[in-house]
């Protein structure tokens, strides 16, 4: 597999996480937004891109795009999972709480799905939007 295909896979899977953390509670917030703008802008992310990649879930059930991102986040290397999960926290906390199905949801991620370590994810949450150096 090529670096491309990897980046690219890895950036669209970005994409989808975002868009289901950012549904997860049931409100949209605006510094879950203005969250998006900065975790396009560090992961170099076509803003056209995003925008077709977030269209194009508004016709799927939320329990079929989590099912779909649990696949797509297996096929990442441990490094990618690591900053998706780390990018879902900070995107959650970005409205100042992270509500019970956001904080369920990411659990259930990275703890069952993909045995990630917690150290590691807040490790990684120190490297992107807002906390970035």
């Amino acid at each position: 597999m090529s670096f491309t295909t990897t980046n690219n896979a890895y950036k669209n899977t970005l994409i989808k996480a975002y868009y289901y953390i950012i549904l997860a509670d049931g409100v949209i917030n605006e510094k879950e937004l203005a969250f998006g703008e900065k975790m396009i802008r560090k992961e170099d992310i076509d803003q056209n891109l995003f925008n077709k990649k977030m269209k194009s879930f508004e016709s799927e059930k939320l329990e079929s795009l989590i099912v779909s991102l649990k696949s797509d986040l297996k096929k990442l290397k441990k490094e990618e999972q690591i900053k998706i999960i780390a990018y879902m926290s900070n995107v959650a906390n970005s409205d100042g709480f992270m509500d019970q199905t956001e904080w369920k949801m990411i659990y259930d991620l990275y703890k069952n799905e993909l045995n990630l370590q917690l150290e590691d994810i807040l490790q990684a949450q120190k490297t992107i939007p807002p906390f970035q150096n």
